[in-house]
């Protein structure tokens, strides 16, 4: 009877587990970048410097104090910028979400999602070619001594922490967004090369 009733309750909660099964993996492959998504947001970047360029330089001064990495916060960027510009600049963000929408993307939120997974690959597949220690060094910031990165100069802590959390973001990107991206190096490479080129100086300096 124990029995019966078991194989009854298992058949019928059969289907609604499948389903959700199915769910979670439909939901987990939207969390795949796309090579459409990764092209539709280089396409748009010429059109998002220009309305960058276009910001009003006091908040523009803000986005970049504030958009640095964070020790014990994910580094995402597009969306922390995006959120600062909804509140403090509502019409500039209707702009901008008009502009992603333009470009083949949902909304302004979906292009800051794509947006942060293109730059943390570009960082990525950068970082392997002229660091391959890169691994390594995520793993040695999570067991830094507290007590030592102490004693640093306040400067050089809040540097040493960025460094730690770019290393630890950057050995979270997979290899399937890394293949997604590789194809696009040279058009990141034409937007982004000053910026990683002030960045390795910045690390090589220290």
């Amino acid at each position: 009877m124990v029995c019966r009733f078991s194989f009854k309750r298992f058949t019928a909660l059969a289907p609604v587990a499948l389903g959700l099964f199915c769910l979670l993996a439909a939901s987990a492959q939207a969390q795949d970048l796309s090579a459409p998504q990764a092209e539709a947001y280089v396409a748009l970047m010429p059109q998002v410097r220009t309305f960058a360029n276009q910001l009003d330089p006091a908040l523009g001064q803000r986005l970049r104090a504030e958009l640095q990495p964070v020790s014990g916060e994910a580094f995402r960027p597009h969306a922390r910028g995006l959120d600062i510009l909804q509140r403090q600049q509502p019409n500039q963000f209707q702009a901008l979400d008009q502009l992603a929408r333009s470009g083949r993307f949902v909304n302004a939120q979906s292009w800051a999602w794509v947006g942060d997974r293109v730059l943390m690959g570009y960082a990525a597949l950068k970082a392997e070619a002229a660091y391959p220690q890169i691994l390594e060094l995520a793993r040695s910031m999570q067991t830094m001594d507290p007590a030592l990165q102490a004693m640093m100069p306040p400067q050089f802590q809040t540097r040493v922490a960025q460094i730690g959390v770019m290393a630890q973001e950057v050995a979270k990107v997979s290899e399937a967004d890394k293949t997604v991206l590789r194809p696009l190096l040279p058009q990141l490479d034409a937007h982004w090369k000053n910026e990683w080129q002030q960045y390795q100086s910045s690390n090589s300096a220290r």
